[in-house]
C-alpha cells in the first residue's frame, strides 16, 4: 500500500453547529435601560466545538448609525464554552444598554457564530427592536427679579437696606424632576443672607422639592441685606449671585449667574436744625 502523509488530514472530527434560538428580553429598549440577548447554539456533529465565539454588530435603521456606540452599547464579541459533540448545546448572554442620548428608532443587531478550526460561520437571524428616547425633565430659570420690602421690582439695590431675590424654577421637560435642590450663593463682602421666605415665615435652609412635575413651576424668594462693607471691585458695583439647581440625575441640573446693580455711594443724611439756647 502507498504510504500517505498524515499532514494531509484535518485533525479531529468536525462539529456541526446551528443556532437554535435567539431571544431578547424587551420589546422596546428605553434610554438608560438594559436588556438581555440570549443565543442558544447546538452541536450535532461528531466532534466537540472548541474556541467558538459569537460576533455582534448592528445599525440604527434610518439614521445611518453603526452599532455598538455610546448610546446603544453591547460587546462586539463573546466566547462560547466548549460545545460537546452529538447534540451538546451552550447558551450565551450579552447585555444591551441604551445610553442617555438614545433616540427613538429601529435597531437591527446581527449575530454570527464562528468556529476557527474548521472555519465554520453561522449567521443568526436579524434581531429587530424599537429604541425609545429618554423622557427627561428640563429645569430652567425664569422670572428673576430684585424686590424691595414691599416686594415690588426695583432697578438698583442700596447699601444698608434689605431686599428680596425672587425667581422661578420651571420644569419645561417631559418627565418629572425628582429630588430637586436649590441653592443661591454669594461670596462678596457685605452681602448677608437672612433667609428663604416661605409664606409668612423666614426659613434658614435652602429650598428642596421631592418632585417638580412636567410643566410645573416653583417660585422661590431669598432675603438679603447689604451693609456698608460692600465695595466695588475695579469699578464693578454689581451683586453677583450663583443659582445652583440639582436633580437626582446630575445631567438635569444647572448653574446660572445673575447680577444686580448696586448704589455704593454713601450719602449724607439728616437735617441740621439749629436750636437757640437762652443763656439766662
Amino acid at each position: 500500500d502507498e504510504e500517505t502523509d498524515s499532514s494531509d488530514f484535518v485533525s479531529g472530527l468536525p462539529p456541526i453547529l446551528s443556532i437554535q434560538e435567539i431571544t431578547f428580553s424587551e420589546k422596546v429598549l428605553d434610554a438608560e435601560e438594559t436588556a438581555k440577548l440570549t443565543i442558544q447554539i447546538r452541536n450535532s456533529g461528531d466532534g466537540d466545538a472548541r474556541d467558538v465565539y459569537v460576533e455582534f454588530s448592528g445599525v440604527l435603521a434610518g439614521q445611518n448609525v453603526i452599532l455598538p456606540n455610546n448610546n446603544l452599547s453591547f460587546p462586539r464579541q463573546i466566547a462560547v464554552p466548549v460545545i460537546p459533540k452529538n447534540g451538546g448545546a451552550q447558551t450565551v448572554e450579552i447585555a444591551i444598554r441604551g445610553g442617555t442620548e438614545l433616540r427613538t428608532a429601529q435597531a437591527v443587531i446581527v449575530s454570527q457564530v464562528i468556529e476557527p478550526h474548521f472555519k465554520i460561520k453561522i449567521k443568526g437571524r436579524q434581531l429587530k427592536f424599537t429604541t425609545r428616547q429618554l423622557y427627561r425633565p428640563e429645569l430652567i430659570l425664569t422670572d428673576f427679579a430684585a424686590l424691595d420690602r414691599q416686594r415690588s421690582p426695583r432697578g438698583r439695590i442700596h447699601l444698608n437696606v434689605d431686599f428680596y431675590l425672587r425667581f422661578t424654577i420651571q420644569n419645561s421637560g417631559s418627565a418629572v424632576g425628582e429630588d430637586v435642590s436649590v441653592r443661591v450663593s454669594n461670596n462678596q463682602t457685605g452681602v448677608l443672607l437672612i433667609g428663604v421666605v416661605e409664606g409668612n415665615e423666614l426659613k434658614r435652609r435652602h429650598p428642596h422639592f421631592d418632585k417638580i412635575a412636567a410643566g410645573q413651576s416653583k417660585t422661590i424668594i431669598y432675603r438679603y441685606f447689604v451693609n456698608s462693607e460692600f465695595k466695588e471691585v475695579q469699578g464693578d458695583a454689581r451683586l453677583k449671585f450663583t443659582i445652583d439647581v440639582t436633580e437626582s440625575r446630575e445631567q438635569f441640573g444647572f448653574s446660572e449667574v445673575k447680577t444686580i446693580g448696586i448704589n455704593t455711594t454713601l450719602k449724607e443724611e439728616g437735617k441740621i436744625r439749629q436750636v437757640q439756647i437762652d443763656d439766662n
